[in-house]
């Protein structure tokens, strides 16, 4: 039996001095405390008046001592922090996935020297600073796992407002080794991802081998309209914690939007072998979405004619996989026996809501498996994904 981890992150706290791999563009960087707060609350935030939105140092008091402080000042704040071994050094890594048992890993760029570009909140308004920004994030971490291809692969950052660049980056960090890449549940390039005009990015994709991965940074939640504005700075408004609360409420809002446009838009029946994973989106709630997707299939034709081989539900579970999140208390392997052909496994080290014994965190859910669905959950429904692609992971 074969495991492979669908979500884990490469980590470095922080660099010395010279060497953080966007040196070069270091006086356009934004700040980690920007970055962070992008990530907590960006959707909410922006959606607010400049003068209506909460205080940085509110919603991360932990870093109120030091707001006035300079951006590589708090850089180096963060860095001082202790790392888990095998956050942020290939060989301990490894070690690491022998002790627990993995045999292969999708690996997330983070947040210490990728923040600045890979969810689609973009900080980076020049394309050309944007796509240099992007080669020398990709590159590091290809680097970083260079010598072990067999059992890491670096996930690649692209530019979904640029299709033909992204496609040619696609196509470099393939042969640089990278087998999956951040996918934006937002339009691309101005319109629908499902827009046949997008099929020749999903055709490279899947010609290459490459898997989609959806990660909660990369599901922005739409508050316009007056949602975002709810007092929450009034005397009896519900202060940082209800805003911060709010803000992470959505999470899934685009995801689905995402999935049901690749459906309905005809996505996944142009491109058979194409494959999104979700990460550290939850799993509890996809059984409802697929019974839902399978009802607008709408098989007394009042919706119009379904003409497609697969029905949406089938589409659904051919084409998407979801990774449960248990150590942030997720229930998603309830509904494992409802869908074991679309949850996979994933550790998430070394984030807090990972564990660096994630077989563990999982605990009675993952022992209660009869064996075939056990062996699929761990790795085999993911080494299936790729050898339908014509190119099996190296395993």
């Amino acid at each position: 039996m074969r495991v492979v981890d669908v979500d884990s992150h490469f980590e470095p706290r922080g660099f010395a001095p010279g060497e953080h791999p966007l040196e070069e563009l270091r006086d356009k960087l934004p700040s980690q405390v920007d970055v962070i707060i992008a990530n907590l609350a960006g959707d909410l935030y922006d959606a607010l008046p400049v003068e209506r939105r909460p205080a940085p140092e509110s919603l991360l008091p932990q870093f109120a001592p030091y707001m006035g402080s300079s951006p590589q000042q708090i850089d180096e704040l963060i860095a001082s922090q202790p790392v888990q071994p095998g956050a942020a050094d290939a060989d301990e890594r490894v070690e690491w996935m022998d002790r627990v048992g993995i045999d292969f890993a999708l690996v997330n760029p983070g947040g210490a020297y990728s923040g600045s570009v890979a969810s689609c909140h973009q900080f980076f308004e020049d394309p050309v600073d944007r796509h240099r920004a992007i080669v020398l994030c990709n590159d590091y971490l290809a680097d970083q796992l260079s010598a072990y291809p067999s059992r890491m692969s670096p996930v690649t950052i692209l530019d979904f407002n640029d299709l033909d660049w992204s496609i040619t980056e696609l196509e470099r960090m393939r042969a640089l080794g990278s087998r999956a890449y951040f996918v934006w549940a937002a339009p691309f390039e101005g319109r629908s991802p499902a827009h046949p005009a997008v099929d020749r990015f999903w055709r490279t994709s899947t010609d290459l081998g490459m898997v989609a991965l959806l990660h909660i940074g990369n599901t922005p939640a739409n508050f316009a309209g007056g949602w975002a504005d709810a007092g929450w700075d009034e005397p009896s408004g519900a202060g940082a914690g209800g805003f911060l609360r709010f803000a992470n409420s959505q999470r899934t809002q685009s995801a689905q939007t995402f999935l049901a446009a690749l459906v309905f838009g005809g996505t996944l029946a142009r491109n058979p072998n194409l494959t999104v994973v979700l990460s550290e989106l939850w799993a509890s709630w996809l059984p409802w979405f697929l019974s839902r997707i399978e009802m607008l299939g709408d098989a007394n034709g009042a919706l119009g004619e379904w003409t497609h081989e697969l029905s949406p539900g089938e589409m659904l579970r051919a084409h998407l996989k979801g990774s449960p999140l248990p150590g942030l208390h997720d229930d998603g392997m309830r509904v494992i026996h409802e869908i074991p052909d679309m949850l996979v496994f994933s550790s998430d080290f070394p984030h807090n809501e990972g564990n660096a014994e994630p077989m563990a965190v999982y605990g009675d859910a993952l022992d209660a498996l009869d064996p075939d669905t056990r062996a699929a959950f761990l790795g085999g429904t993911m080494l299936d994904v790729f050898a339908r692609m014509g190119d099996e992971l190296p395993v």
